[in-house]
């Protein structure tokens, strides 16, 4: 099976730290975006066994903040009975709230990560690759 991840960041060095620890893991079948209205339509057109995600992801311009959160992100994929395993990448910490809500609606939450080299753990650990690679 190939593995499709969908990516969604905005800062360019934490999307490029992702990508190295997918491509080293020969995980080659991945989707970047920049913003979760677009995450979302991407759903819509394609199926993807993982996600990853920051959680702080709206813009701020004037101060107003403008689309989604990463929360509010997968509480809409739920909406849409899209269910997709998420590593949530952040510094931002999940809070408990966050956490409730999403097991409300049976949000396939795997764990929140502040470092980029727990993702090849994750793999590993969630079944998604089977070995480490050097």
């Amino acid at each position: 099976m190939k593995l499709k991840v969908l990516i969604v960041e905005d800062e360019l060095q934490k999307e490029e730290s992702v990508i190295r620890i997918l491509q080293k893991n020969e995980i080659t079948h991945y989707c970047v975006k920049r913003s979760t209205e677009e995450a979302i339509e991407m759903t819509s057109q394609e199926v993807f066994d993982l996600l990853i995600t920051d959680l702080k992801l709206p813009s701020y311009p004037n101060g107003v903040a403008k689309g989604k959160t990463g929360i509010e992100m997968m509480l809409a994929l739920a909406q849409r009975n899209v269910l997709i395993p998420t590593i949530v990448y952040s510094t931002m910490p999940l809070s408990k709230s966050d956490e409730e809500r999403l097991a409300k609606v049976n949000y396939p939450l795997i764990r929140q990560i502040l470092d980029s080299e727990l993702i090849q753990h994750l793999l590993i650990s969630e079944g998604f690759i089977t070995r480490k690679s050097d």
